[in-house]
């Protein structure tokens, strides 16, 4: 079975490489490709990182909230990075936004949002208790709040720095902050390395809580140390490409149903290489095929909320 599911992997690897060479070799020429050539080889790095921090963060949250159609999303933590950077122009003003594309600025807001994401595990772990699904409808409400206070900035200031804060609303991959590509590398990276010690554990988790708890799983500890983890990959996959909502529960699943296993080491490396597909396909046919007339994040979250209405759909047949 294990032989099964690496040939499956390898098939998985080489469609993103056959997806990523048909990007980056498609309209090149001796006359452009010292310009394309590099510039497409970034983003392809910096989509490699946003797949890693969505697809690994995902499977972990879904794990700890023992549901497989939420999305760290719905914690509230892109709508809080949305908020730092609507109140940083609606105080400080565009200028001070766009000098923001650098390390120092990213950790400081990395960090924010670490401090949320421990603010919410000091409420769940208040008693003798955690409740998951507590921790679940705060972040909810919180995300609410966060939007309704982006949204009264975004108001208020001037016209011609709302559309600087509106770049950063939605997703745009031809646009990428590849000044960032090395630091957010090194965090979601990091967050990753320091996740891969909990893998068994968090396999024992995904029995559920009380089998974890027998098992001799501590399971306060794991998640706080997890949604720490998932704190850092959402800051640096929203830094680097903005928010893509329904990317991330599409790879999960997809990558869940792809291997038939629980196990998360599998499920990392599938929903890895299928985000980095689903990245690389609809920035293809944005340019190939849409001649840009269409953000890719449409493209991805049209396909990802059709496949969440499907899943949803199946649960309620199943019930």
């Amino acid at each position: 079975m294990r032989i099964h599911r690496a040939r499956r992997c390898a098939a998985l690897a080489g469609a993103c490489l056959l997806i990523a060479a048909a990007y980056l070799l498609i309209g090149l020429n001796h006359r452009n490709m010292g310009y394309h050539l590099p510039r497409r080889l970034h983003i392809v790095a910096a989509m490699a990182v946003i797949s890693l921090a969505l697809g690994w963060s995902a499977a972990v949250f879904q794990t700890i909230t023992e549901n497989h159609i939420l999305t760290p999303s719905i914690s509230g933590l892109d709508s809080l990075y949305l908020l730092i950077q609507t109140a940083v122009v609606y105080f400080f003003g565009a200028r001070r936004l766009a000098a923001m594309n650098n390390a120092r600025d990213f950790l400081i807001t990395v960090a924010v949002m670490v401090v949320a994401a421990s603010a919410l595990c000091a409420l769940m772990f208040r008693g003798k208790r955690g409740n998951i699904h507590f921790l679940v409808l705060t972040g909810l409400v919180l995300g609410r709040l966060f939007k309704a206070l982006s949204s009264f900035m975004q108001l208020r200031i001037d016209p011609n720095e709302f559309a600087v804060v509106q770049g950063k609303m939605f997703a745009s991959f031809n646009n990428l902050n590849l000044s960032l590509t090395g630091v957010t590398f090194i965090c979601a990276g990091t967050a990753f390395a320091a996740s891969f010690s909990d893998f068994r554990r968090l396999d024992a988790l995904s029995l559920g809580r009380e089998q974890a708890v027998s098992l001799g799983i501590a399971y306060p500890g794991l998640v706080r140390r997890q949604l720490f983890m998932v704190a850092v990959m959402i800051a640096a996959a929203t830094a680097l490409g903005g928010p893509v909502t329904f990317l991330s529960v599409l790879a999960v699943n997809a990558a869940r149903r792809y291997f038939h296993s629980f196990r998360h080491a599998w499920l990392a490396a599938g929903s890895t290489l299928a985000s980095l597909a689903c990245l690389l396909a609809g920035q293809l046919a944005v340019e190939r095929a849409l001649n840009f007339n269409v953000p890719a994040n449409v493209v991805i979250n049209l396909v990802g909320g059709a496949y969440l209405l499907f899943l949803l759909l199946r649960e309620g047949r199943n019930e």
